[in-house]
């Protein structure tokens, strides 16, 4: 199976092991994690609802970069492919014709 099936089948998901192994990742999210639990309990009225929309919205915020950012890097993958086949066209896409 090729890279485009693959995907077409779901089994390439860049997303879903995005973090795997990364210390320093896992332990930026117990952390944030743990701080939210300590805000929550101790905010009440007004505060309470501005940090739920504060949160709301960065997460909006990192959900919209994270998809410009996985975008970028699709393309720039896409146009190394393209300048490392450009030499011989016919070589790179032999499987195809």
């Amino acid at each position: 199976m090729n890279i485009i099936e693959e995907l077409y089948f779901g089994n390439i998901d860049p997303n879903g092991h995005c973090c795997d192994g990364n210390k320093n990742y896992h332990s930026a999210m117990e952390t944030v994690a743990e701080l939210e639990e300590i805000l929550m309990k101790n905010l009440d009225g007004e505060l309470k609802n501005l940090f739920i929309k504060y949160e709301t919205a960065y997460g909006t915020l990192l959900g919209e970069s994270s998809v410009s950012h996985f975008t970028m890097g699709f393309k720039l993958g896409a146009r190394l492919g393209i300048e490392l086949c450009s030499d011989d066209i016919k070589n790179c896409l032999k499987d195809d014709i």
